[in-house]
């Protein structure tokens, strides 16, 4: 009755994109396996109309299993769980599944504000992901430390200002993992020291990993593509997959301000 009714609705309408939120309630109305061949029905129903379907589910025990047999059909697979730590409860989402394309596999943190929905940049401790709170702490010793290294005469002119400046910031502590000599790695390394002397000039070390001499280091920075280039320091973590041959998409991906934009 329901997929006959979503049915009408969609010949009506003709819609680009269907929500179903939250596909767990229809286990109040129905059988597990009859809510299952529903759901799987109409997911091929609207692949073959070529209509975008965006699902949500609530966890629970009693609907688990609706997750193991919708998640086999879906492209994207997004997990949103609520973290709780130190004494509070904080959101945070990370990317299940990803059909044909790459993705991150970190958990990030998320904060919704009176502005939306904000994907809050990684930041890192000993005891691994920092949220809510601690990642608060972490951010504001990091401004604390930069304001610091700031300080200077309060009269130069702006050359010297430029040239202090440039000082006091850290040097940029950059990690490149290859998989040997391949095209794709060199041309990432090459590509790296290339953008780094025109913009880091004495600002940057590169470390690079070959993960065919040492793979256990790929666990640490949770490596799955090569070659991928990693800014540890300054925080927070960011990473770039693949030759690097683009330079404004490795220059934002660092938030490195060009060398032309600072002058």
């Amino acid at each position: 009755m329901h997929l006959a009714n979503i049915y009408k609705l969609i010949r009506k309408f003709k819609p680009k994109a269907v929500v179903l939120d939250p596909i767990t309630n229809f286990v109040s109305i129905g059988l597990l396996n009859e809510v299952n061949s529903m759901l799987l029905r109409l997911v091929d129903h609207l692949q073959n109309e070529g209509i975008t379907l965006m699902i949500t589910a609530l966890n629970s025990g009693s609907t688990e299993h609706i997750d193991e047999n919708v998640s086999s059909l879906v492209d994207v697979w997004i997990l949103v769980r609520d973290v709780e730590m130190d004494g509070e409860r904080n959101r945070a989402l990370y990317i299940m599944k990803s059909r044909g394309m790459q993705h991150s596999k970190e958990v990030r943190e998320f904060v919704i504000s009176s502005k939306g929905l904000d994907l809050v940049d990684v930041y890192r401790g000993p005891e691994g992901i920092l949220i809510g709170s601690a990642r608060k702490a972490k951010q504001q010793e990091a401004i604390a430390k930069a304001k610091q290294k700031g300080h200077g005469p309060l009269k130069r002119s702006t050359k010297t200002k430029k040239v202090n400046m440039a000082k006091a910031q850290k040097t940029w502590e950059l990690r490149l993992y290859v998989a040997g000599k391949t095209p794709k790695s060199v041309a990432a390394l090459n590509n790296l020291k290339k953008y780094c002397e025109t913009h880091l000039k004495g600002l940057y070390t590169i470390e690079v990993i070959d993960l065919l001499k040492t793979p256990q280091l790929a666990e640490g920075d949770q490596i799955f593509a090569i070659p991928t280039l990693v800014r540890k320091v300054p925080e927070p973590i960011r990473k770039i997959i693949g030759d690097l041959s683009n330079e404004e998409k490795v220059l934002v991906g660092l938030n490195i301000r060009p060398v032309k934009a600072m002058q």
